[in-house]
């Protein structure tokens, strides 16, 4: 992650600022880092055990796949997120 409020990053860029105490980040996702591959890279994003995912993707929606019957576990970082949301929701919703 990149602190926005540097100086030199005002100067190239004026759209990215702070006001007052906040402070903006801008997260640079470079091309090949929008997948995640691997049960163990998916597993670190969604803190669960790698052996959990497939239950996870027939049984709660994550969006993740494989690359044939053995291969290697896929999914968008963004996909993977989205997942970790509405866990939260879930959960929160069951304890209240």
């Amino acid at each position: 992650m990149k602190r926005a409020n540097n100086s030199d990053d005002r100067r190239k860029n004026e759209v990215l600022s702070t006001v007052g105490e906040s402070v903006v980040y801008t997260i640079v996702i470079k091309p090949d880092e929008h997948m995640v591959y691997g049960a163990e890279g998916i597993s670190k994003i969604v803190k669960r055990n790698p052996n959990e995912i497939p239950a996870l993707v027939r049984d709660f929606g994550l969006k993740a796949w494989q690359d044939g019957a053995k291969g290697k576990w896929r999914a968008l970082c963004s996909d993977l997120l989205e997942f970790n949301r509405l866990e939260k929701e879930r959960n929160l919703s069951t304890c209240q």
